[in-house]
């Protein structure tokens, strides 16, 4: 009889624990780590190597601010992102993002990047509506001598484009680990790189 009843709980157990489902994962945790320096992720245009410079067409550097049509659900605020200059090769190009509006203000963050246009927005799993922008495909993370640093609520961009990069458009959202949803957003940035 104790077996029986041992049996029939173990029973009850295993199809509980089969039926339940998995918690969705962060985006975070979907993030593939990427070990590969940032300007060697920037595909180089096929034209870029048969020009010389006297040759070059003029492209101007853009810098665009996209904004999604849904914003998460939060009290508060959300990150912000801050345009310094337009991306031209060979100059120094800044943007900054911030996480102050955000609680904790020194939170994990990730920039998330992609070289071709993106798909439409997604809903951000358990995200209160938040929208990713940007695939979760390639990312880069604040880190010492890197492209990319975080002082406090502060992230900085600092990228100085090769003039075999002109041409090249990207596009960029940061994602930011949030107490209040899981994971809040900032808008997504559009550049294209420019030679003037």
């Amino acid at each position: 009889m104790k077996t029986a009843m041992i049996s029939i709980l173990c029973a009850c157990w295993l199809v509980t624990s089969c039926c339940m489902s998995a918690p969705t994962p962060s985006p975070f945790d979907m993030l593939a780590k990427s070990h590969q320096p940032f300007l060697d992720m920037i595909p180089v245009p096929p034209q870029a190597a048969t020009l010389e410079d006297a040759a070059q067409p003029v492209v101007h550097g853009m810098a665009i601010v996209r904004h999604a049509r849904q914003l998460a659900n939060v009290p508060g605020g959300l990150p912000l992102i801050v345009i310094k200059n337009r991306p031209v090769a060979g100059i120094p190009w800044r943007v900054g993002f911030t996480t102050r509006p955000t609680d904790p203000v020194n939170a994990e963050v990730a920039l998330l990047v992609t070289f071709t246009p993106p798909p439409e927005p997604a809903p951000i799993p358990n995200g209160r509506g938040g929208m990713l922008m940007v695939p979760l495909k390639q990312s880069i993370r604040p880190a010492p001598n890197s492209v990319l640093t975080q002082y406090r609520g502060d992230i900085e961009a600092n990228i100085t484009f090769r003039p075999e990069h002109v041409g090249v458009e990207m596009w960029a959202q940061m994602i930011v680990r949030d107490p209040r949803s899981g994971v809040t957003v900032s808008p997504m940035l559009h550049i294209r790189v420019g030679n003037r």
